[in-house]
């Protein structure tokens, strides 16, 4: 319950609700009333836990089996900062992958104190970084790519952070346009030229007819203010979520329509795929948003009311934004 649904520990040690749980008829278990006590059970059952996937990796280790790692960095709601570390294998062309627990970050962490972290962790369950890890997963932090020439196993970049840095660079990164007017000179279509080619084309124009130059594109911009159409949906959903009188008359819309209560979401830049479900619940509810807004004589302000052209603009967003979404919860499977 606390590593899966995020109940605090202390709060599973001194609820009585939660030993009246135990307690109940079929159960028959009576904790004890001390929440220190309870705590020592479950540490002590955490410890036979470690044990025992301790015997299962040497185990694999004895069959000459070799593992990959995946690290990520973890910062908790006390900013306290944690290296989460999981040690992955195939057995019997099953995936099989192991959490070996979080261990601490004091201060600022190098690339050389990041690899003696792993490499303590490691020891813990025998296991070595250089024989018995081949590959090392990690996002694209500049200290992560230096653990990479540091250590002898394989490091691969994560493909979906790859994927979270070219999205947040094209949707919440001004793009500067280059100058259309401005002129391009490839020096190579002049030396690539024969003195020959250039004696008989001459400086006529009509002579090169027919020859044709691939350009190379220096720069990729989005035609479409993609930014500014995020920016004015991220404050329609504020409206409604800041206040709950505005939310209330929303709620009664998306009742009468789809007979349950859908909550607009608010993306987080950090968290791209919120940017998707935040799109992807606005469209859903755009016919009630709509209304509201008439109720509320906001229907004629540019700030909250959307254009035909923009509602197609977030319905292209969300259909380009899904299929990543999908591919990238398969990739962190």
């Amino acid at each position: 319950m606390v590593a899966k649904d995020g109940l605090p520990f202390r709060v599973f040690c001194t609820s009585e609700d939660m030993k009246n749980l135990f307690a109940a008829k079929g159960n028959n278990y009576k904790l004890p009333s001390s929440p220190n006590t309870i705590e020592l059970i479950v540490m002590n059952y955490g410890m036979t836990l470690k044990m025992k996937m301790k015997e299962d990796l040497l185990k694999l280790k004895n069959e000459d089996y070799r593992f990959t790692v995946i690290l990520d960095e973890w910062t908790s709601g006390i900013n306290q900062r944690f290296l989460n570390v999981n040690v992955h294998t195939v057995i019997n062309c099953q995936p099989t992958y192991w959490n070996i627990g979080l261990a601490r970050i004091f201060g600022s962490m190098s690339s050389e104190s990041c690899v003696q972290v792993l490499k303590e962790k490691l020891s813990e369950f025998d296991l070595s970084l250089d024989k018995d890890i081949v590959g090392i997963t990690t996002d694209g932090a500049s200290v992560m790519k230096k653990v990479g020439r540091l250590i002898e196993p394989l490091l691969q970049l994560c493909y979906a952070h790859g994927v979270q840095l070219g999205i947040t660079d094209v949707i919440y990164k001004k793009t500067v346009q280059s100058n259309p007017e401005e002129e391009f000179e490839d020096p190579e279509l002049n030396t690539n030229r024969s003195a020959e080619e250039k004696e008989v084309l001459g400086d006529n124009p009509d002579n090169y007819d027919g020859l044709y130059f691939s350009l190379p594109i220096r720069q990729v911009y989005l035609a479409t203010e993609y930014q500014m159409i995020i920016s004015k949906l991220r404050k329609c959903v504020k409206l409604f979520k800041n206040s709950p009188t505005k939310n209330d008359m929303l709620q009664i819309y998306i009742q009468q329509e789809f007979g349950k209560t859908i909550q607009l979401v608010l993306d987080c830049k950090t968290r791209w795929s919120s940017l998707c479900n935040m799109i992807s619940t606005y469209n859903s509810v755009k016919q009630c948003v709509a209304k509201t807004l008439v109720d509320l004589s906001l229907s004629s302000n540019p700030e909250y009311f959307f254009t035909d052209e923009e509602h197609a603009v977030l319905i292209d967003l969300e259909n380009t934004l899904q299929p990543v979404k999908l591919a990238v919860e398969v990739l962190c499977r």
